[in-house]
């Protein structure tokens, strides 16, 4: 608006966020469906607009970045694991170089104890196993370690920073009348991952600690992550992703339900079940509109963001979390990016005439 050239956003679905959706129906607090942390939130800049907007920012340290309850994995198995995880980056990041762009399981410790659980670590950040993504584009994700939420909701954030903007809801857009092979290709290379969420109600959930997270297996990497009391409230958000997210999407949301009481009654016993029911389930991959949850580079292909984000003929612009380099997968890599193809139509303009 800025740059005094007018744009209207032609949005398929009937709200605003795409793969950031904060669900609220008033009766429970808020929970985002999709996109729930501000990662690098020291320079996301959805951070600050949330701080506009007067939301508030929850600082806890997130719970993948230290020791958890000791419910079915030890502290002391807790702490080897994550010393096999540095380790696995630091084999990534000192070999790479040496490489062709391989796939990043090839980086694991031959006959690993902990190879399941990182396989099953790299489906939830990236939507698939180690053997489907490249190492090239694993390694070139910046992560500064700080990671935050919004209390409202990330998705509520960001519906409302788009409120005010010429946005026709409910209008897919079925052809662009323009043939780009390269762009095609591009993306090929670059497929959603699939990463799904299931909240279920907790009782007498004060008897956990806040912030807990549970593994459902440590020596398999179809397995769920639970996060116990975010935020301090009574549910538990269960993650899901890669191979066991879409066999799970292959059945109804029972099936779904059932998984999850099944690895949890494993961990707390046959009684756990009774205390728990579910609250809300979204299934990325069934969404017609994203058909999975976020990108990731299928090994040799991690130039492909480069490519697909490039313009065409200064007429098309691209944008997107899968056009970022080095922050893909993330609510801010889409928002960066989108700001560089404004800046390049907006350029594009000043040249024309």
């Amino acid at each position: 608006m800025d740059a005094r050239l007018h744009c209207v956003v032609v949005e398929a679905r009937s709200r605003l966020g795409g793969r950031a959706w904060t669900f609220n129906d008033r009766s429970a607090c808020p929970i985002d469906l999709g996109c729930g942390w501000l990662h690098s939130a020291d320079r996301n800049p959805w951070r600050k607009l949330a701080e506009v907007q007067g939301r508030s920012i929850d600082k806890t340290p997130p719970p993948w970045m230290r020791l958890s309850a000791p419910i079915g994995f030890s502290l002391s198995e807790q702490a080897a694991f994550l010393q096999a995880h540095r380790e696995f980056y630091e084999r990534l990041d000192s070999l790479l170089d040496e490489k062709p762009d391989i796939p990043a399981a090839t980086f694991l410790e031959p006959l690993g104890r902990w190879n399941a659980l990182i396989n099953a670590v790299s489906t939830y950040v990236s939507g698939a196993e180690l053997d489907r993504v490249s190492s090239r584009d694993f390694l070139r994700y910046d992560d500064s370690g700080v990671n935050w939420r919004v209390v409202e909701g990330y998705g509520t954030v960001i519906a409302t920073h788009g409120r005010d903007l010429p946005v026709v809801l409910g209008s897919p857009v079925h052809l662009i009348d323009h043939s780009v092979p390269k762009k095609t290709q591009a993306a090929l290379g670059l497929p959603l991952g699939l990463a799904d969420k299931l909240f279920l109600s907790l009782s007498h959930a004060e008897e956990f600690d806040e912030e807990i997270r549970l593994f459902g297996r440590t020596d398999h990497s179809e397995t769920g992550v639970y996060h116990f009391r975010p935020f301090g409230r009574s549910h538990i958000e269960a993650y899901f992703g890669g191979r066991l997210a879409s066999e799970l999407e292959a059945r109804d949301d029972v099936g779904f339900v059932d998984f999850a009481v099944g690895e949890l009654v494993a961990l707390l016993g046959s009684n756990f079940a009774r205390r728990v029911k579910p609250l809300k389930l979204k299934r990325w991959g069934a969404d017609p509109f994203s058909r999975g949850s976020y990108s990731y580079a299928l090994p040799g292909k991690a130039d492909c963001r480069a490519e697909l984000a490039a313009p065409v003929d200064n007429r098309l612009f691209f944008a997107g979390e899968a056009c970022s380099r080095s922050d893909y997968s993330t609510a801010h890599g889409a928002y960066l990016s989108g700001v560089a193809a404004a800046e390049a139509v907006i350029a594009s303009q000043k040249t024309r005439r």
